[in-house]
Formats: C-alpha cells, sequence, structure tokens
C-alpha cells in the first residue's frame, strides 16, 4: 500500500466509525445485554415490537421478555445449561415463538454474539431477532418501518433544532420561563431532554441533582457533545449532579413515590405513547409540593408564520441557516401529528385528569406559538376526582392519539372506541382460535353479523387475503364509517347495512360470526332461524361472548366497577343464557365449546384493559340508567395500574356451532 492509499484508509475509517454508531438503531429488532443477562439498551423496532408491548426496561433481566414467548420456559431451560457453564459459546441461535396482542403468531430467529473487553472478557451480548414469519406479517414489517421512520426524522430534527432554535426570536424567554420557579437545590427530573439546552442552562446556573430520560439515540449524542464542550469551557464537572440516561417517557415508573421537588417537560412528551400515563406517572412521583414545568407546542403553533419571518430577515445570517431550516420543516412534516396534536383546552384537561392544578399557562411568541405551563400537585389526592366531578369530565387517551371526554362525548364515539380497543384486546385470542379451527381453514365466504364500525372484520380481512369478507349491521352510521376507514384499504371485504331479520342475499356463507351481538338481538328463535338459512349445509357459526356475569376479575380489586356489574348482574346474565345457551340446546347441534381468558399482562395491555371498562361503565351509566361514578373508577384504575402486581383477565366463551 503506497502512501497516497494510506492516507486514502486513514480519512475513510473515521467516516465509517460515524455511520456505525446510528447503525443499531435502523435495523430489525436488536438488542443488548449486559455479563449477567440483563438488558442495557435496544433499538427502535425492538421497543416497538416488545418492550413497548411488554413493558420491558432498562435493566430488567432478559427473563422477563421470556416469559412472554410460547416456548420461553424451553428457552430458559436451555439456556441455564448453556450460559451457566465456563464453555460459553461466543455465539449462539435459537428460534423464538410468541402471541403477540397485534401481529398474532410470530415466529424469530434469534442471533447472538458476545462484545469483548479490552481483556477478552465478556462485556456484552448484543442478540438480534430476525422476523422469519407473522400472522400479519405485512402490517408488522410496516409497524417496524414507521418506527425507524420516526427514529429518523428526530435525528434529522435534531441536526438542525439548535441552529434553529438559537436564531429563533424569543428563545431565551422560552427558556427562561421554562425554569422559573424551580426548587434550585433539590431533586428535578427532565422528560425527554431532546439535545439539552434548558437542561443545559439549569446545569449552568447551579442547583440540585438532575435526572434526564431521551430515547433517541442521535439526540442523546448532541447533547453529550454540547455536555462536554460546556464542562471544559466552564471547568466545571457535572458528574455529581447529573444522571442523564437513554430512556422512554415510561421510565418514570421507576422512580418512587414523591421523589423529585420539580420536573421539567420542554417538548419531552413528544415520544410518549399515553401523555396522560405520562403525567399520572409524573405526578406519583413529584413531592406534595413539586411542580410541573411542561414547554410545548400546540395545536394553535402556526409554523407556516415561524419559517415565514426569517424569510424577512435577509443578509448573509440567512443565508447560512437557510439549509438548516430547511432540515428542520421537512423533520416537522413528518413529525407534525405528534407535535401539535393537542389544543391548550385538552392540555388543561389532561393535567386536571393526572391530578394537577395548572398555576399558569402562557402564550410564548416563539416559533408560531408555543405554550408555557407551570403545573403543581393538587393539594388532596381525592381532587383528581373531584375535579373530574366538578368539570363534568372524565378523559382517556384513544388509540388514535387523541382524547375523549367521556362525560361529553356521545354514545357512538364511546361505542367506536370501545370496539376499537376491544378488537386489539382481543384479536390474538380471536385469531389462535380460529387458525386451529378446520372449518374456519376450509372457508371462504365470510358473514360478521353486527360488525359495528368494521374493526374486527377489517383485522380477519388483512390476516387471511384468501378470503372474501362481508360485514352487515343495522347501524347505517357504523357502516358508513367501515366503508371509510377500510374500504379502500381492503380489496376482500366489504360492508353493508342490512336488517338480519328482513335481509335475503342471494348467497349463502361457510362461516358466520357474532361477536359480543347476540346479546343485543331481540327474537332468539327468529335469529337462529336465519342463521340456519344463511349458512351452507357444512358451515359454521362462531358465537364469543362473555362467559358469564362473572367474567371480570381485577387484582387488585377495582369496587367501583364491581358496583357497575352488581347492578347489571340480572340483566346481563339473561341476556348470555339467550345469546348462547337458548342456540345450542333448541335450534343448532354444538360442534366445539371453549373457555378463553383475556389477560391484562403486560404494559400496553393493562392500560387497554382500564379504558376498556371505563368505556363499558360509560356506557352502562348512560343506556341504562346505572349509577356509576366515572371520576372514583377513573382514579380506581389509576391505582390498580400503578401497582406492579395488578393483573385482570377477561372471559370468553367460544361457542362454535352447525346445522
Amino acid at each position: 500500500m503506497n502512501a497516497h492509499d494510506r492516507k486514502e484508509e486513514q480519512a475513510v475509517r473515521p467516516f465509517i466509525r460515524d455511520l456505525r454508531r446510528p447503525v443499531l438503531d435502523l435495523i430489525g429488532p436488536t438488542y443488548l445485554l449486559d455479563e449477567s443477562y440483563c438488558l442495557l439498551d435496544w433499538n427502535p423496532a425492538f421497543e416497538e415490537l416488545f418492550a413497548k408491548e411488554f413493558g420491558l426496561f432498562i435493566g430488567t433481566h432478559i427473563t422477563a421478555l421470556m416469559n412472554h414467548m410460547d416456548n420461553g420456559a424451553e428457552v430458559i431451560d436451555r439456556s441455564l445449561n448453556i450460559f451457566r457453564t465456563a464453555d460459553v459459546p461466543l455465539t449462539h441461535c435459537e428460534v423464538f415463538t410468541l402471541r403477540h396482542p397485534r401481529f398474532g403468531a410470530v415466529t424469530t430467529q434469534k442471533i447472538a454474539g458476545q462484545i469483548m473487553d479490552e481483556r477478552g472478557r465478556t462485556k456484552a451480548w448484543v442478540v438480534s431477532l430476525n422476523v422469519l414469519n407473522a400472522d400479519r406479517m405485512q402490517e408488522l414489517w410496516l409497524e417496524l418501518m414507521a418506527a425507524i421512520e420516526r427514529e429518523v426524522a428526530w435525528s434529522q430534527y435534531a441536526v438542525a433544532y439548535d441552529r434553529v432554535f438559537e436564531a429563533s426570536p424569543g428563545h431565551e424567554t422560552v427558556l427562561e420561563k421554562a425554569l422559573t420557579g424551580l426548587a434550585g437545590g433539590a431533586e428535578c427530573l427532565h422528560v425527554g431532554i431532546g439535545t439539552g439546552t434548558p437542561l443545559l442552562r439549569q446545569l449552568k446556573e447551579g442547583g440540585g441533582r438532575i435526572w434526564a430520560l431521551e430515547p433517541n439515540e442521535t439526540l442523546l449524542e448532541f447533547f453529550r457533545k454540547k455536555l462536554g464542550a460546556q464542562q471544559r469551557l466552564l471547568r466545571a464537572d457535572y458528574g455529581p449532579r447529573l444522571k442523564a440516561s437513554k430512556g422512554r417517557p415510561r421510565n418514570i415508573s421507576l422512580f418512587s413515590p414523591g421523589h423529585f421537588d420539580s420536573i421539567v417537560m420542554f417538548d419531552g412528551h413528544y415520544r410518549a405513547d399515553d401523555i396522560l400515563r405520562v403525567l399520572e406517572e409524573s405526578h406519583r412521583v413529584l413531592k406534595k409540593d413539586g411542580l410541573l414545568s411542561w414547554t410545548t407546542f400546540s395545536k394553535e403553533t402556526d409554523f407556516e408564520k415561524f419559517f415565514g419571518s426569517f424569510g424577512a430577515q435577509g443578509g448573509a445570517d440567512l443565508k447560512e441557516l437557510r439549509p438548516w431550516l430547511a432540515a428542520y420543516q421537512e423533520a416537522l412534516k413528518r413529525l407534525d401529528p405528534r407535535i401539535r396534536s393537542l389544543s391548550p383546552g385538552q392540555i388543561e384537561g389532561l393535567l386536571a385528569d393526572a391530578g394537577f392544578e395548572v398555576a399558569s399557562m402562557e402564550n410564548i411568541d416563539f416559533q408560531g406559538g408555543c405554550l408555557s405551563i407551570k403545573a403543581a400537585r393538587a393539594e388532596k389526592e381525592t381532587s383528581r376526582h373531584s375535579s373530574r366531578a366538578a368539570r363534568g369530565g372524565v378523559r382517556i387517551t384513544t388509540l388514535e392519539g387523541g382524547v375523549l371526554d367521556l362525560e361529553k362525548a356521545d354514545s357512538r364515539r364511546i361505542y367506536d372506541e370501545l370496539l376499537r380497543i376491544q378488537a386489539r384486546v382481543t384479536f390474538a385470542d380471536d385469531l389462535k382460535y380460529l387458525v386451529d379451527e378446520p372449518a374456519w381453514n376450509s372457508s371462504t365466504e365470510i358473514l360478521e353479523l353486527g360488525c359495528g364500525p368494521g374493526y374486527f372484520l377489517a383485522n380477519l380481512a388483512r390476516y387471511f387475503p384468501q378470503k372474501r369478507f362481508l360485514g352487515v349491521d343495522v347501524d347505517k352510521g357504523f357502516v358508513d364509517a367501515a366503508c371509510r376507514r377500510h374500504g379502500a384499504e381492503l380489496s376482500n371485504a366489504a360492508f353493508d347495512t342490512q336488517n338480519i331479520y328482513e335481509w335475503r342475499p342471494e348467497r349463502k356463507f361457510d362461516y358466520i360470526l357474532l361477536r359480543f351481538v347476540a346479546q343485543h338481538l331481540p327474537d332468539h328463535p327468529a335469529l337462529l332461524a336465519r342463521l340456519k338459512e344463511l349458512l351452507r349445509p357444512d358451515g359454521r357459526v362462531l358465537v364469543i361472548e362473555s362467559a358469564d356475569k362473572y367474567a371480570y376479575k381485577f387484582v387488585p380489586r377495582v369496587p367501583a366497577l364491581e358496583d357497575v356489574f352488581t347492578q347489571m348482574a340480572s340483566k346481563e346474565k339473561n341476556d348470555r343464557e339467550a345469546a348462547s345457551h337458548l342456540m345450542a340446546l333448541k335450534f343448532m347441534k354444538t360442534i366445539g365449546y371453549q373457555k378463553m381468558l383475556i389477560s391484562s399482562m403486560g404494559e400496553e395491555r393493562a392500560h387497554l384493559f382500564a379504558n376498556w371498562f371505563l368505556l363499558i361503565a360509560a356506557l352502562v351509566r348512560r343506556e341504562h340508567g346505572a349509577q356509576v361514578d366515572l371520576g372514583r373508577l377513573a382514579l380506581e384504575f389509576h391505582k390498580w395500574k400503578e401497582d406492579k402486581h395488578s393483573y385482570g383477565h377477561w372471559s370468553l366463551e367460544y361457542l362454535l356451532l352447525g346445522k
């Protein structure tokens, strides 16, 4: 190699090293383990597919993941024989199988390799999970691509943010407002630090210990560089005062109650999947006299006005800033649904629901309008209940990321969200039943009666593109919504407004689904006669219903929910008997019967369970006149979710019928 080649190689190597660092965040599900097999870190694909779904945290032992695998016990037994010996392999491969709540049966090929320290000892393990197959493979890959795209967008945002922020009029005012009133000599938590501008300002001004969380590696790397530069410039050592780590907003739940004197969210909630839960956890870890400082854009922010203001400046400064503005603008386009998702009123409502009293909410003329909010813990622990009652509103975060007021929303909107959650929570178990059912596998013409807005039917149509699906409901509003949401996407599914008792289609069906609908239909003898007419000779009817009036269980107990079902017990029992047993005994022969427990295990499912039953309670109060205290119920579910040993399940019966 000549001198010229060596010079070129030396120039290329640092560039390649710079490229290697962000690669982890842009590939399939991958995680890092320490020498004790505890989780050190993971990438966005693993977060989307596993960590978020199963409530994993950095520092958790890998068995927490194995416990969610179908073959987890086998994997753990095998690992004890392999990895607790003197001759630990340098690499290891095996297959993981699991039943994923969103993607059905998933099979991955694990490949693990050791990372060595300078003495040749195990420093860490890097483990990649290559997805071999999944029931909903296309949707899985779309979700993973979306997760990686969000990560790239945040990285793009990070590159341009500091340049644009410092050039924006009013940026000093924003920083001053964000940090005003924080306890100087106390414990402070920054959630989603981004590139760390407010955090560095707080460190510079002195004060107590600061904890910081940031999920994006590129943003965190920018912060580390700025931190090092500031320490060198000021000849300061922030080590004793600062503990910054990679972590998502949900990591707040790892801190003990009353730990912090103040919490700062400077745009940090944008990376949260559930803003209300972040605020509730913030309430829990704040001291009684603690302060929350929240700086955020809102639905009223006018980015076009902001970018237009730079065009009026002109000059050399603008020429230098223009590429950074373009990158920032492009990142904002991709991230806008998260950044401008809430109105000031929604923000105030979320804070109240989480137990905060808003001390101040100020609109600052910064980047098109920015809110600076200060909120304190309410004086009494019961304030969450009383404030909701006083305002006449209990709010939940919807699956689409919006906010639904259970007191003010109409019944149709509540039903819609209930059915959406129901389809999400039970679908993996419904699918497990169907794929093991021979008649389903041989069926091509599928009918769902009482399809509602079509969430369940659309899920089935995506999984089984070779089958033809028809969803029928008497409610034209629901059918129209199903057509709007799913019609263009699905070529093998259609929806129609029909009354089952009057409908006379020309074709017959291999499989008819009645999912949580038979209990609502009148005149069961007439219904069953119609089912026999619609069904082909060797066809099947699958009825899915709640098992009985004791179908749910929560540990610890949720007394307000028990009150709801106590009021409804008699009616529920009669409806279910009419819906299932009458059908089996009088008109059709039973082909199969099975009970299944739908579990709340996993962070996301526990949250969905709580929202699911809040929605049921809201409808029971509206439709049946039950005495339901939604504020009390919301508070009890909050406490249930806070309990690390909480558990819940809903018992369903699957009744398979033939002619």
